[in-house]
């Protein structure tokens, strides 16, 4: 039997790395992505004469999930290889094939366009301190199903048995393991796709598994900091196919909560993306059960666990949960795309939201004009706040005139006392702001001006409604959890389709879309051909729009690289602080709460 694997020896570990680019002939029709890709990949190990025995192969597309992974024909997409057991001199033996196997003449789904230099990799440097690590898989990890057990039920023998046989797969060798930390396994999701293979016909087979973010925390996590610096490039779990196991790991900040709360910390949002479209929903012996047919059960939590559900796609809720969660106050927000959020309460739950409602009202009613120009004076300067923010990220010579027009701007908010005065100030330094938009923006087309969404026919006003459409879904959800009046605005005015205070609190948050779309620009993850005319508008692509709601979701969880509070979490203090001086009468003297430094809030390099 070989001598385990020591924490310090991890180091003498080696592999070959190449990053491969390939364009597209055509988009993915029947198969799964992680389908295509696996067989391109196999296809070239077999041409190559390698032997599975001797040599290992994995390959991922980096930062893409299971949701976000697609291409049209004349995309691009690159793949990283490692080889595990390969000798450098058989390198050119291998690369040889490759060229051969994606010439255009072999007609096959991807031809190849670019090769990076090979590359000797080893494991990375062990972690830093950190009270927690998330491990967010972005492609599936399967797990051993125990009857009875939901299919992401993982504990510390389960995550040191995923690791031990990575370990046996690559190098030969398992690992003289710590002794497991602690998991929660609370987001993760269970996934599953079905495929055929060319060599069983009619046999359908799966590729399923585990995704989404899984903590690890406790006094043994120290220990596991070099091991997870070497899971982290390598992956985890026994499959080596399909891409699996892969996952992007960071440092987390456990939940803060003082006493009052800690019974609501027992209680967890239960939310149902719109990824999940077609799901059922039911009750089963206490339980909330999601599935998608007789036998396809996803997802099981015990109702005293739910704080409040979220449906965000179509599905179907049956009687006896509805009824459950009316007896036992838990709200269900239903939120189809394209439709306005509703919440479902039961009677007692239904009354309290009713009274904040009305104290909502109340408080609302007693401001006078002064006051309301005050308050939405605050939200216009944070969110100019926010638009200097972005522009330092990225200062050129000459900004400092537009950084002086936005400081001039907030000054002149500071003393106004006229709502006509807010929104003449705040659209005079958006005018200014967006010009400067405009130069970084300029790859993907012209842009004069904001247009609203029924007007706008150019990519980047497309590119910008879509982002802020994400940003006003969840702002409408949550300000409806919170108990507040989303028509009861303060700087817009509600009409029949306009929910004002949606707008009004969306004001802080709009420069943190800015930032994304010049990111999604600048690194051309959002193209001009990630466009396309229907119905006499301009639209971006079903693989374009899965790609920018999956980057939204990751600004709104992820945690900011120098730490500090999640963007969901200051969105649900803010609410919470509006809700809360709306229910004491003390809205006028309301204050957004202060941004985080510039510093800590940014969570990757832009």
């Amino acid at each position: 039997m070989s001598v385990p694997l020591q924490a310090d020896a991890l180091g003498t570990l080696n592999w070959l790395e190449i990053d491969v680019e390939l364009r597209a002939q055509a988009a993915p029709q029947r198969a799964h992505p992680l389908v295509v890709l696996e067989a391109l990949c196999k296809g070239v190990f077999e041409a190559a004469g390698l032997d599975a025995r001797q040599v290992k192969q994995l390959w991922h597309v980096p930062g893409q999930s299971v949701h976000s992974l697609g291409w049209q024909a004349g995309s691009r997409i690159t793949l990283t290889l490692q080889l595990f057991g390969l000798q450098p001199t058989q390198t050119a033996h291998w690369q040889e094939h490759l060229a051969r196997h994606l010439a255009p003449s072999a007609q096959r789904n991807f031809t190849l366009e670019h090769l990076s230099p090979w590359r000797s990799a080893k494991t990375p440097p062990p972690l830093a301190d950190a009270p927690a690590y998330t491990l967010d898989f972005l492609t599936p990890v399967p797990l051993p199903h125990q009857p009875g057990q939901e299919r992401t039920a993982l504990d510390g023998s389960g995550f040191v048995r995923i690791c031990q046989a990575r370990l046996r797969k690559l190098f030969g060798r398992e690992g003289a393991l710590p002794p497991p930390p602690a998991i929660d396994t609370t987001a993760w999701k269970y996934w599953r796709t079905e495929h055929r293979s060319r060599s069983q016909h009619g046999h359908p087979m799966f590729i399923n598994g585990c995704i989404g973010p899984l903590t690890l925390s406790g006094e043994t996590l120290a220990a596991w900091h070099p091991w997870l610096a070497l899971f982290a490039a390598v992956g985890l779990g026994e499959r080596l196919s399909f891409g699996q196991g892969r996952f992007q790991l960071a440092a987390t900040e456990p939940e803060r909560s003082d006493d009052t709360a800690v019974e609501l910390r027992l209680r967890r949002p239960c939310v149902i993306g719109s990824d999940q479209a077609g799901v059922h929903l039911a009750l089963d012996n206490g339980n909330l059960v999601v599935s998608r047919g007789p036998g396809q059960e996803e997802t099981r939590c015990p109702l005293l666990r739910i704080a409040h559900v979220e449906l965000h796609g179509h599905g179907q809720l049956s009687t006896p949960l509805i009824a459950a969660c009316a007896r036992e106050g838990i709200p269900l927000l239903l939120a189809a795309p394209g439709q306005p959020p509703l919440v479902i309460v039961g009677q007692q739950a239904e009354a309290e939201r009713n009274r904040r409602l009305a104290a909502h009202h109340a408080a609302w009613n007693q401001l006078d004009e002064p006051q309301r120009a005050r308050l939405a004076a605050r939200l216009v300067d944070q969110k100019l706040a926010g638009c200097a923010w972005v522009v330092r990220q990225r200062y050129q010579p000459g900004d400092h005139r537009l950084l002086e027009r936005i400081g001039r701007a907030r000054m002149a908010l500071a003393r106004t006392e006229k709502l006509a005065s807010v929104r003449g100030w705040e659209g005079w330094a958006a005018r200014h702001y967006h010009r400067w938009l405009q130069r970084h923006l300029q790859p993907l087309g012209e842009f004069h001006t904001r247009q609203h969404p029924d007007h706008g026919q150019d990519p980047i006003n497309g590119l910008l409604n879509y982002a802020y459409g994400l940003l006003r879904h969840h702002l409408a959800c949550a300000i409806r959890l919170v108990g507040l009046d989303p028509w009861l605005g303060i700087l817009h005015t509600a009409n029949g389709r306009h929910e004002a205070l949606v707008s009004d609190l969306m004001e802080p948050w709009r420069p943190h879309i800015d930032r994304r779309v010049l990111r999604w620009v600048g690194l051309r993850i959002i193209r001009p051909d990630s466009f396309v005319h229907t119905d006499g508008r301009l639209r971006l692509t079903p693989q374009a729009r899965q790609r920018i709601v999956q980057d939204f979701t990751q600004m709104l969880e992820s945690t900011p690289r120098n730490g500090g509070p999640r963007l969901s979490s200051r969105i649900r203090a803010l609410l919470d602080g509006y809700a809360a001086a709306a229910a004491s009468g003390t809205l006028a003297d309301w204050s957004p709460p202060e941004a985080p430094n510039a510093t800590t809030t940014a969570d990757e390099e832009t």
